[in-house]
């Protein structure tokens, strides 16, 4: 390669964010490893593998630019089901979902999200009481989110620092996105990170849409441009 993008990490975080914090354990009993699919990675071993792959770059001498994990916790698969939204939407006088240990039962606050493959068990009537609560897997509770962001951020200065010691520039995706999440517009048209509504995420709530990834890949562009004195003319996202 003479150059690369890289915007590894996600999936060291997401797995645990959509699935509500709970673990999905894989036995292999022929090698005797067990491993949580769903667990957020361990730092170490990540800033390790990071390392070697950017040096694997630098070491064939090519040019190019990492990028930052994003917040996982701000995609609609997370906030598009909020206490105030089944208040107001579906009928809902109390939410009353179970936490992440998996067994304590209480009464939702804004700070939790019931997510979007919940709509399933909205649809049967979870939730509205204590003795029916809405199920961990359902919910990434205030804990949850907490924790999430927290390990984003610690994954993030890795990246940061790795990248920073082979002496390429970084895009930051975690602040870009954010900094979107009020609602934007480009080329005329006004977006959002709000679900279907918003026209930046797919149908899934996870992934952007085509104009999604356009509005990710003119911040890639900003980035490369401002460093390495290039003119790259920016996607039309319209």
């Amino acid at each position: 390669a003479s150059f690369f993008t890289c915007l590894l990490g996600n999936n060291d975080v997401l797995g645990y964010v959509v699935n509500g914090g709970t673990p999905n354990v894989v036995e292999n009993s022929t090698i005797g490893l067990s491993v949580d699919l769903n667990a957020l990675s361990d730092a170490t071993e990540f800033e390790s593998k990071y390392d070697d792959i950017i040096g694997a770059f630098s070491n064939m001498g090519a040019d190019g630019v990492c990028a930052t994990l994003p917040n996982v916790t701000s995609i609609p698969y997370v906030t598009t089901f909020t206490v105030e939204k089944l208040k107001a939407d579906y009928n809902y006088t109390k939410v009353w979902i179970t936490e992440n240990d998996g067994t304590t039962v209480r009464e939702a606050t804004n700070e939790d999200y019931i997510l979007l493959h919940a709509s399933t068990s909205i649809t049967n009537g979870d939730g509205h009481t204590q003795a029916v609560p809405f199920s961990n897997y359902d919910v990434l509770d205030e804990e949850e989110v907490i924790l999430a962001k927290s390990h984003t951020l610690t994954l993030n200065a890795s990246i940061k620092k790795i990248a920073g010691s082979y002496g390429y520039p970084v895009a930051d995706m975690f602040t870009y996105m954010d900094n979107l999440s009020a609602g934007f517009t480009f080329d005329g048209i006004d977006m959002s990170i709000s679900y279907i509504e918003g026209g930046t995420f797919s149908l899934d709530g996870i992934h952007p849409n085509p104009r999604g990834y356009a509005v990710v890949a003119n911040e890639f562009i900003r980035v490369i441009n401002s460093y390495y004195g290039s003119n790259i003319p920016k996607v039309a996202v319209g």
